[in-house]
């Protein structure tokens, strides 16, 4: 919608779908924004609908129309839904990540949790991150 020539922000390039990680490595989520007409537009990161800002577990950006989260150290409580929100005065657009862990040998315990038992040989953890768009 056009508003005194300027348009609402909306992502245009989604997240790869997948990422390889050894346990304790880090995570990079980034969504691409490409904006017509005038900024200013402000971009902000939600896990499970928590706003994220900066500190020891996350490193959040945005410049030149990225918008990038670095999930660092990852572990089991990373899992769950990542939301990235651009708005304007005139609209805003949101991409939703979500990001599980599959793991070999898991034994779930009930509505309370999970226990996991040790591979006999070291493997890799992967990251799944799927990426829909929705307009507000």
């Amino acid at each position: 919608m056009l508003l005194n020539n300027l348009y609402p922000p909306s992502f245009v390039k989604k997240v790869d779908p997948s990422y390889l990680l050894t346990p304790g490595e880090s995570a990079r989520l980034q969504c691409k924004c490409e904006i017509s007409g005038t900024p200013p537009f402000d971009i902000t990161w939600y896990k499970d609908k928590r706003q994220i800002r900066s500190s020891k577990k996350y490193k959040v950006t945005s410049k030149n129309y990225l918008a990038n989260i670095h999930i660092l150290n990852t572990e089991t409580s990373d899992i769950g839904e990542y939301q990235c929100k651009a708005k304007n005065d005139v609209g805003s657009d949101t991409c939703i990540c979500t990001v599980s862990f599959p793991f070999l040998n898991i034994i779930l315990e009930g509505l309370i949790g999970c226990v996991y038992s040790r591979a006999e040989k070291p493997f890799h953890r992967v990251i799944l991150i799927s990426l829909e768009l929705s307009s507000q």
